[in-house]
């Protein structure tokens, strides 16, 4: 027979498993809630810094493309030309008759466009070119050793010239393309 105690303890489990206050509930607690809450916003915001970085990427790839395509049709515009003035053999820069804060449709050979810059982006004959607010195309021509063609040298004293157009945008570099003229023999 079993025994009184055990009976007793037997009724009070039922009673227990029957009664809504007694059973144990299997949900999260507070503390496990916050927890939850921290990994969650935690991985949120890794999420968003991530985007955020993806973003600036692809700006900075789209600013580059266009900065590379406005220094590209710069040097291409400058390697046409001369490489001296017409009857001025060694000279180098603008001639006086070439007037500095003229449009570049009136640049006839490569070192015209030393120290030219433009902001926003403008064409030869100085129209200013539409959407590149904030674009600066500059050039700098400088006479180079003709057997390394690094070292720079005095003007009009060599046969070969460097080309080096910069495209910023908003104070930031984003294309620089280099290029070089060389006078051979009087053929350039």
């Amino acid at each position: 027979m079993p025994c009184r105690l055990c009976n007793q303890r037997a009724a009070r489990e039922v009673r227990r498993r029957r009664s809504p206050i007694g059973r144990r509930r299997r949900a999260f607690t507070y503390v496990e809630a916050a927890m939850a809450m921290v990994i969650l916003s935690t991985a949120v915001a890794a999420g968003f810094s991530t985007y955020g970085a993806f973003a600036r990427g692809t700006l900075y790839d789209a600013e580059a493309v266009v900065a590379q395509e406005l220094a590209s049709q710069l040097m291409t515009e400058i390697q046409v030309q001369d490489y001296d003035p017409p009857g001025y053999p060694g000279s180098f820069g603008r001639l006086p008759s070439e007037p500095a804060d003229g449009p570049r449709s009136l640049y006839n050979d490569v070192d015209d466009y030393d120290d030219w810059s433009a902001s926003p982006p403008e064409m030869p004959d100085g129209t200013e070119m539409n959407g590149y607010t904030g674009y600066v195309r500059s050039v700098i021509v400088t006479n180079v050793d003709d057997a390394t063609l690094s070292s720079a040298q005095s003007d009009g004293a060599t046969d070969s010239k460097r080309i080096v157009v910069t495209v910023t945008r908003n104070g930031k570099l984003r294309a620089r393309l280099t290029g070089y003229r060389i006078n051979q023999n009087g053929f350039d």
